[in-house]
């Protein structure tokens, strides 16, 4: 069940974006559940200035979500693409960092994680050992704490960005933990964590030549349970493994509130939404790339919301356990 009246109708049918400002943050901070207040107009209209200016101190700002769990997709200006990076932080006080961007962003992301007064990243989970997806870890590593590095037993030594990563890592005497299907662990009391891809056993002999398909099939692809939400975060898990995963697990085992578009939008979700049957999808990809074809199956649903990040920015998703609330930093640039 979602949370929060719509502020913003597109044109195109189904296709709705939201928009994050002061106003909504606190109205969400005073209410706890139910309906938010809707956005004023005039921050609706002012997405240059000021209107801008008091979104982000909101989305930052997390004393206004005590008590909640929070994940936040952080994104940054790209003609192309930034990847993937969610930072998760549950109401215990625990942080997570699921994914990390490309490695070209690695100033701001810091910058982003100090906004959110993180020096310590309890859990870094890297879905695969893409610069787009580990990028960010490298200057994480160095600059902030990490408590444990999860990651698919993918060794991609070919891969500069990982070997810096891997190094970084063995400097601050963090060994990584390879996770495959079955395997759990927590983020502080309440926030739980399946893992349903890579297959079990497969790992790493299974990655003869490291192209670009071969290792996202072995994205972890990863169910976070807090309370009665259920979150899907899927890596770049290609078509394939969606129905390998979808046959596992069906629909009873794969339901969530929450899914992360497969492979930033590329990957036919028509699937997995089947499966999963989400009432909010967010689809991580860069400016020039947001016209995919599958993206308008998602826009499509008109029983979910979708949010984009190239084109509404730094998106968060608020859960009390029962309900979501989904707010963006921006409404959708024409």
């Amino acid at each position: 069940m979602i949370f929060g009246k719509k502020v913003r109708q597109n044109a195109r049918p189904g296709v709705r974006w939201g928009i994050l400002a002061l106003s909504l943050a606190c109205a969400l901070a005073a209410a706890g559940c139910g309906p938010a207040e809707p956005v004023s107009q005039a921050v609706k209209q002012d997405v240059s200035g000021n209107g801008v200016a008091a979104a982000a101190s909101a989305f930052f700002d997390n004393s206004l979500y005590k008590g909640k769990l929070t994940v936040r997709y952080l994104t940054w200006a790209s003609d192309d693409k930034s990847g993937d990076c969610v930072v998760i932080q549950t109401p215990d006080g625990k942080t997570m960092m699921l994914d990390s961007g490309v490695p070209q962003f690695s100033a701001t992301l810091l910058k982003d994680l100090n906004k959110l007064g993180i020096n310590r990243i309890d859990v870094a989970l890297n879905t695969h050992p893409h610069s787009d997806h580990l990028g960010g870890f490298i200057s994480v590593a160095k600059n902030k704490e990490i408590g444990t590095f999860y990651s698919p037993d993918i060794p991609f030594k070919k891969n500069s960005d990982y070997n810096a990563l891997m190094s970084a890592l063995t400097a601050k005497s963090v060994k990584p933990v390879y996770l495959q299907e079955g395997d759990h662990f927590q983020l502080g009391n309440e926030v739980s964590f399946e893992i349903l891809n890579p297959k079990k056993g497969e790992l790493p002999g299974a990655n003869k030549t490291f192209n670009e398909g071969e290792v996202n099939s072995h994205s972890l692809v990863v169910m976070m349970t807090y309370k009665n939400n259920r979150f899907l975060f899927t890596g770049d898990m290609p078509a394939d493994r969606v129905h390998d995963v979808i046959a596992k697990y069906g629909k009873e085992g794969l339901h969530a509130d929450f899914v992360d578009a497969p492979h930033h939008g590329i990957t036919n979700p028509q699937e997995l939404l089947n499966a999963v049957n989400p009432k909010v999808a967010v689809v991580s990809q860069g400016k020039s790339k947001v016209r995919t074809k599958n993206l308008s199956i998602f826009l499509a649903k008109k029983d979910m919301q979708t949010y984009v990040t190239g084109l509404v920015g730094n998106i968060l998703v608020v859960s009390d356990g029962s309900k979501l609330n989904v707010v963006t930093e921006q409404i959708e640039k024409n």
